[in-house]
C-alpha cells in the first residue's frame, strides 16, 4: 500500500488510536503506544502500510498546516 496521509480522529478507551486514512475512506486502529509521543486528535501523519500492517506512523507537519 505504500505512505497515505491519516488524520487522528480519537483515541478510544485511553487504549486504541483511530486514524481516518485517505480522507476518511479507510479507519485503521493502532495501540496508542504506536503513535508518536504527544499525538492529539486532529494532529495528521504519513503511516507506512506494508501490505495491510502498519509499519511505521510519523507527524505530516504539511498537512496539519493545510487544514489550518
Amino acid at each position: 500500500m505504500g505512505i497515505k496521509q491519516a488524520v487522528l480522529d480519537r483515541i478510544e478507551d485511553g487504549q486504541w488510536a483511530v486514524l481516518l486514512v485517505e480522507e476518511g475512506k479507510k479507519e485503521v486502529l493502532l495501540p496508542v503506544q504506536k503513535m508518536p509521543h504527544n499525538s492529539k486528535e486532529g494532529d495528521w501523519f504519513q503511516v507506512t502500510f506494508v501490505e495491510e500492517t502498519v509499519s511505521s506512523v510519523v507527524f505530516d507537519d504539511v498537512a496539519k498546516k493545510k487544514t489550518t
